[in-house]
């Protein structure tokens, strides 16, 4: 018999349950363990129980799944709750130390979300997404400090948004849907045409670059949604159309259209979009 040591947490255990898959005993091995027993500690004994028609391993996977989903929740609640102390900073008299450590930290925590997603078959989903997140990190450290480091922020996310691009390729051909590539592409051109009297000479080649990442990454996204219809793909395209929503409204404000609540929409979308982002990387080989 293998020792009393819980199936799911590895405490110690009080009781064998005997599932679908057990065996009458008998020399089973090295260690003379009936199949299909296992050993499980008060915490986990009575739902183990109630799962005794199936085997012991679905038993054990399913625990898994449960337990995962927990921590989960409880890491996205820790980066929403950080998202509005990030946004709150720049509100409260007062509060810019808000900001300092709560900006970064949300975007952190989301990276870290993208990281401990279930091993993966396929890294070329995630290892993108991760270095963007990265890059996120850097544009948002640089868009918060004092004095104007908007250019250096805004090739922080061109390279997020190459990275967005790379991975939205990885499982599927470029422009898989004509449509959302001529949508996003009038919406860029329409937004430049708005913001360009207020775009100085310096910034307008970054910008116009930027729109079109931008856009094409949406695209793509959304695009590659429609065409695979995985869970995973449409919380990516979520993600992106936020995200583009996001930097609309802060090019907005920045450029000639500024209005009161622009902190609060643009952080608030901008958070939504990266966490539907990493997300999507938790869900990708779950499908």
């Amino acid at each position: 018999m293998r020792p009393p040591i819980c199936e799911i947490c590895g405490r110690e255990a009080e009781e064998t349950v005997a599932f679908a898959d057990y065996e009458s005993p008998g020399l089973h091995g090295p260690t003379g363990h009936p199949p299909g027993l296992g050993w499980f500690c008060r915490r986990h004994l009575e739902a183990a129980r109630a799962m005794n028609g199936v085997s012991l391993d679905e038993v054990v996977r399913a625990f898994g799944r449960h337990q995962r989903a927990l921590r989960l929740m409880a890491l996205s609640l820790f980066i929403a709750a950080s998202a509005v102390l990030a946004i709150l900073g720049h509100y409260l008299q007062g509060g810019r130390w808000l900001l300092y450590v709560f900006k970064p930290l949300t975007t952190a925590s989301t990276i870290a979300l993208a990281a401990w997603s279930r091993p993966l078959t396929y890294p070329r989903y995630r290892t993108p997404i991760l270095i963007g997140l990265v890059f996120s990190l850097f544009g948002d450290v640089f868009l918060m400090l004092p004095g104007d480091l908007f250019l250096p922020g805004l090739m922080s996310f061109a390279v997020t948004h190459v990275c967005y691009l790379l991975a939205f390729r990885s499982d599927i051909a470029w422009a898989p849907r004509w449509l959302p590539f001529a949508l996003f592409g009038v919406a860029a051109l329409a937004l430049l045409a708005a913001l360009w009297p207020g775009v100085g000479p310096a910034l307008r080649l970054p910008v116009v670059l930027y729109a079109a990442l931008l856009a094409a990454m949406a695209a793509q996204a959304t695009g590659r949604a429609a065409a695979l219809g995985r869970h995973s793909a449409w919380l990516a395209a979520a993600g992106a159309l936020l995200f583009m929503a996001s930097d609309s409204l802060l090019a907005l404000d920045r450029f000639g259209f500024p209005f009161e609540a622009s902190r609060a929409v643009v952080l608030s979308t901008y958070f939504a979009a990266q966490w539907l982002i990493a997300m999507s990387v938790e869900r990708y080989h779950s499908e």
